[in-house]
């Protein structure tokens, strides 16, 4: 089992003191710093599950075992594009998931949004759409807002 602290969740969370309350975001620095940069936050956490899959994929003791992602939160949209883009992840376990990008941005004074805006997503795909490709039967919710 391997337990990983996606780039600024966990041990590598942003510190409080930089981030002001009144902009309703625990991320909102690296969130807005990414999304300036063009790289926003899920992409870049995105970037993260494949280096621990190419973590695995190195070992010859991980090969041949299944790889189970288990994700909640703001880790959930991470690990659902994941799934998509990475058949190596043979099950998903997801919990405290929005339940769209668009109510994301119908309801932009919600906490903790910042880091899960992809600029011009809705144009292309939503949640739902990347849990129809993964499949019932690597995809399973826990709980759904």
């Amino acid at each position: 089992m391997l337990l990983v602290d996606l780039r600024g969740l966990g041990e590598t969370t942003d510190p409080a003191a930089f981030n002001d309350p009144k902009y309703y975001n625990r991320e909102y620095r690296p969130a807005l710093l990414a999304l300036h940069l063009g790289r926003p936050l899920l992409g870049q956490r995105v970037e993260d599950v494949f280096s621990v899959l190419s973590f695995i994929r190195q070992d010859n003791r991980f090969n041949a075992l299944p790889i189970e992602v288990y994700a909640n939160g703001r880790a959930a949209p991470v690990a659902l594009h994941a799934a998509v883009l990475s058949p190596q992840i043979t099950r998903l376990e997801i919990s405290d998931l929005p339940s769209s990008f668009h109510e994301i941005l119908t309801q932009p004074t919600r906490k903790d949004w910042y880091s899960l805006v992809l600029p011009q997503v809705l144009r292309y795909y939503d949640l739902a759409d990347l849990a129809a490709v993964i499949g019932p039967q690597r995809l399973h919710r826990r709980d759904v807002r």
